[in-house]
């Protein structure tokens, strides 16, 4: 029996956003990619946070509530987000993903980006068994 990996299902290309971006930029992203988060990246695509669907309401909320907007991801990224390896087997990814609710964990290999996993792709991988 072959062990399948996150290599063989994570995007290679993921969309990211950087911490200098504004939110409403950012979650114009998100809308456009029809994603639920995205990684956080520097200049030399190492990892330095994650954005979520939920962290760009928070900052409609805080803007509408204080009459300002929050002005850009580094102000509600949540940083050191987790990751994994692309050599991690499917079955430990679904677990992380089931016990720590998640919908999208960056790809990590040496502190640098290189592909990200959602549920969905998950589910394509139970799929073509």
């Amino acid at each position: 029996m072959q062990i399948r990996t996150v290599r063989e299902f994570m995007d290679n290309n993921p969309v990211t956003v950087s911490s200098s971006q504004s939110i409403e930029k950012a979650a114009k992203i998100l809308i456009d990619y029809h994603l639920s988060a995205i990684p956080v990246v520097d200049e030399g695509k190492q990892i330095v946070g994650i954005l979520s669907e939920a962290d760009c309401l928070r900052a409609t909320l805080l803007g509408g509530y204080h009459n300002e907007s929050v002005a850009i991801v580094k102000d509600l990224m949540t940083a050191e987000p987790d990751t994994m390896s692309p050599d991690t087997e499917l079955s430990a990814a679904t677990e992380r993903f089931l016990n720590n609710r998640r919908r999208m964990i960056p790809i990590v290999e040496a502190g640098t980006l290189v592909g990200t996993l959602t549920r969905r792709d998950l589910l394509a991988a139970i799929a073509k068994r």
